[in-house]
């Protein structure tokens, strides 16, 4: 099946907001959903299909939970991983801005964080070397 990028941007922001997301939330996640889907990758978007990806009605916001000039650690306090990871993306950069390096790791997420590339490519275009790696927690 055939559809426009724009028409799929748009069914993409149309189910995210049926969840229950805010539209910062919305934007972030459709960003990494898009990145991947674009690239070949059809793991993303097809989740909104069936009962996609409902927003964690319990989560909190993230809180960082201990931090140094150059690393920090975020309890995501069972957000949706992919607005996690991109505050991790915001932070090691923010560090690495003011210290020359940024290191920032997170615990306590709900599903995938999606598409590695999207968030190395985001700090790769700051000028900067990321190296992302994934944590799951299996119950």
């Amino acid at each position: 099946m055939k559809i426009k990028i724009k028409d799929l941007k748009d069914l993409v922001k149309g189910a995210l907001e049926k969840y229950g997301y805010t539209p910062e939330e919305v934007l972030v996640i459709s960003e990494v959903m898009m990145y991947a889907q674009l690239r070949g990758n059809n793991q993303g978007i097809v989740k909104l299909i069936g009962k996609g990806v409902p927003k964690n009605r319990g989560s909190l916001m993230p809180v960082v939970v201990k931090e140094t000039p150059v690393s920090g650690l975020v309890d995501g306090r069972g957000t949706y991983s992919m607005l996690v990871v991109n505050k991790l993306v915001e932070m090691a950069l923010e560090k690495a801005r003011k210290a020359g390096v940024g290191i920032v790791g997170n615990f306590n997420t709900a599903e995938s964080c999606g598409a590695l590339g999207y968030y190395a490519n985001r700090i790769a275009n700051q000028g900067y070397i990321g190296k992302i790696m994934p944590h799951y927690h299996y119950n």
